[in-house]
């Protein structure tokens, strides 16, 4: 029963960063979907540019910056930090609720660092 409801909640997560990358993003939502060429995507419309992403590889500096990259992410889909907090610790709500309720909207690539 576990796995059944993890398969669920994954599919809905899924589905909430294809209607995010259509809505939010202005991109096809199968990009959504490809391990890592979606954190590009992403990387490139919070940066600029889409190969920061790997920075996050390094050990140690990848989690400060995977914080970063994704705070810097929400805040470029202008969200606030209550809504950034529910997508982080629980994303099977805060994604729908960021997808199918209109929540977001893109702000470009932001020049300040937070």
């Amino acid at each position: 029963m576990r796995e059944i409801i993890s398969l669920l909640l994954s599919i809905l997560v899924l589905a909430s960063w294809w209607k995010i990358f259509v809505d939010c993003y202005d991109e096809a939502g199968w990009k959504s979907l490809i391990p890592f060429y979606n954190v590009w995507i992403i990387s490139e419309k919070t940066f600029g540019k889409g190969w920061y992403w790997l920075i996050a590889i390094i050990p140690i500096v990848g989690w400060v910056y995977g914080i970063y990259f994704y705070i810097k992410s929400m805040k470029a889909l202008e969200l606030g930090a209550g809504m950034m907090i529910l997508c982080f610790f629980l994303p099977f709500i805060g994604y729908p609720l960021v997808a199918f309720t209109d929540k977001c909207e893109y702000m470009g690539v932001q020049d300040h660092i937070f």
